[in-house]
């Protein structure tokens, strides 16, 4: 719920795009990635993005799985040589 709160605050309180860091994040469940996507449509109806940043490789196959990958924007990493 404290996510929620703070997403729904950063979309309707601000102008600006907003940046998720996951890095943190180790797991996540559908509920959680349903949640985001719903604040990425909920931002895009202003005209703005949500980026998710830091994704893991579980959270990014979940998104995969899910095909909530078409909805929610991950940023790319840079590849290490």
């Amino acid at each position: 719920m404290e996510v929620r709160n703070a997403l729904h605050e950063q979309i309707d309180g601000h102008d600006r795009d907003i940046l998720v860091d996951l890095s943190s994040v180790h797991t996540a469940d559908i509920v959680a990635l349903r949640m985001l996507a719903f604040a990425t449509r909920q931002a895009a109806r202003q005209g703005r993005h949500v980026t998710l940043r830091g994704c893991c490789p579980a959270v990014r196959r979940l998104l995969h799985i899910s095909r909530l990958i078409r909805v929610l924007e991950v940023e790319r990493v840079a590849a290490t040589a």
